[in-house]
């Protein structure tokens, strides 16, 4: 967690696209608090905020790996470099979706663990140039052995991700 308050106040700029993606995200889920009809936003749910999750992670990915390193390039650099493997990462993240889906209707836990195992796909799409089979093969190679780990590191995230969530729709 250290490193991670770390990377982020040497590379303030990146804050940018991921505060974007929050906003959005708050704006999305605050039409389900007020009753808004959700139905138009499922399209802009779709076709603007899960290519641009997956965009920012992919930049994000980039700017840790140049960060350890020692290098650094403009958020428009990585944001070029991101986009060039965006379908592929799309694809991925699909595939991952589709699943860890078919995972947990069987059993929560085959989910959990497809979901374990693909943890790290999408960064093979943007960091390793991966196409679809290769990324989700590495990313299955890469995480044996370390599922409880990666696990734990999942339930922080979600957890985290849910109490800020949960303060942004509160004020």
């Amino acid at each position: 967690l250290q490193w991670c308050v770390d990377f982020l106040s040497r590379r303030t700029e990146l804050l940018v696209p991921v505060l974007v993606l929050g906003v959005l995200e708050v704006l999305l889920s605050a039409v389900l608090v007020f009753g808004i009809d959700p139905e138009p936003l499922s399209v802009v749910r779709l076709l603007v905020y899960l290519p641009a999750t997956v965009l920012v992670a992919g930049m994000i990915d980039l700017a840790v790996a140049d960060d350890l390193k020692g290098r650094w390039q403009s958020n428009e650099a990585y944001a070029s470099a991101a986009i060039e493997n965006l379908v592929t990462g799309l694809v991925v993240w699909l595939l991952i979706l589709i699943a860890v889906g078919v995972g947990l209707v069987l059993l929560i836990v085959p989910g959990l663990y497809v979901g374990v195992r693909f943890a790290f796909a999408i960064p093979a799409v943007f960091l390793d140039d991966r196409g679809i089979g290769d990324s989700l093969r590495d990313s299955w190679e890469r995480t044996k052995g370390h599922g409880w780990t990666i696990f734990g590191i999942g339930v922080l995230l979600v957890i985290g991700s849910a109490v800020i969530q949960a303060v942004s729709v509160l004020d």
